[in-house]
């Protein structure tokens, strides 16, 4: 039994202890990677352990749900810290114009879309081009969006997505649903991964930082820790266990956010 002082440090551990029966000790050979696995409760967790399993070039494989920046819940937050960053994101913009629902339907979406083809600008720009109550709905989202870039400016990263976790009412759209305790633990997360990503590359926990942009425009370039290429357990629908499983594909290193 091993009780780590900090989840970092027990994820650290894990890795440190897969490398020993995989290079054998004395006389005794190896064992494959294919038989090690690691099980954890919280979907939350896998964070923690994809991050070190991946920054110690440890190939494995998820079986039983989502990698963690897979995970809707991941990519709403993502997309509004996109939005943030740059308002013209049309891939962003389309992801949570009606998340949480506002009452911004298919036809309403089309019409947008009509008037920024024709227009020859994008999805944020065309809102003032639309009437009638899908355009009051429309313009009701920009300005929320622009009221959340107001209100984080100069913000810590992690003060950032608490803000927008909080104002763009994916908290409390999470609390509401059946199984919203269990999936609130991933945008909580986030904000732990964002702390970790500003200590770890030497900002500091008082720098300022910019939302980051899965194409790598902002002011922060990724670390392995933060970003959504590395190979991640993936979400279960409930609290049973979750199984990664090593591999022998070499893991990638990749310092840009893609889009999935």
């Amino acid at each position: 039994m091993y009780e780590a002082p900090t989840d970092l440090a027990e994820a650290q551990w894990m890795v440190e202890e897969m490398r020993h029966p995989v290079r054998g000790e004395g006389t005794e050979p190896g064992v494959r990677r294919s038989e090690i696995a690691v099980l954890y409760r919280s979907n939350a967790q896998s964070r923690v352990i994809e991050t070190a399993l991946f920054n110690a070039s440890v190939p494995y494989r998820v079986y039983g749900g989502l990698r963690f920046f897979e995970r809707a819940e991941i990519k709403h937050a993502l997309s509004y810290l996109r939005l943030l960053e740059n308002p013209n994101d049309d891939t962003s913009f389309l992801r949570v114009v009606n998340f949480p629902a506002r009452g911004i339907g298919a036809r309403s979406i089309e019409q947008l879309q009509d008037a920024a083809r024709v227009a020859g600008c994008s999805l944020h720009d065309a809102v003032h081009a639309t009437t009638g109550k899908a355009g009051a709905n429309l313009a009701a989202f920009v300005q929320k969006v622009d009221a959340m870039r107001q209100e984080t400016e100069g913000l810590t990263l992690r003060e950032i997505i608490e803000v927008m976790l909080q104002r763009s009412g994916l908290v409390d759209h999470y609390k509401s649903e059946r199984d919203g305790a269990d999936r609130i633990e991933n945008p909580e997360e986030l904000v732990n991964a964002a702390e970790s990503f500003v200590t770890q590359e030497g900002f500091g926990r008082d720098a300022v930082a910019l939302p980051v942009d899965e194409l790598g425009s902002t002011m922060l370039r990724q670390s392995p820790a933060s970003q959504g290429r590395i190979p991640a357990c993936r979400r279960s629908t409930n609290r049973r266990r979750t199984t990664c499983r090593p591999t022998r594909t070499p893991a990638r290193r990749c310092r840009r956010w893609r889009r999935s």
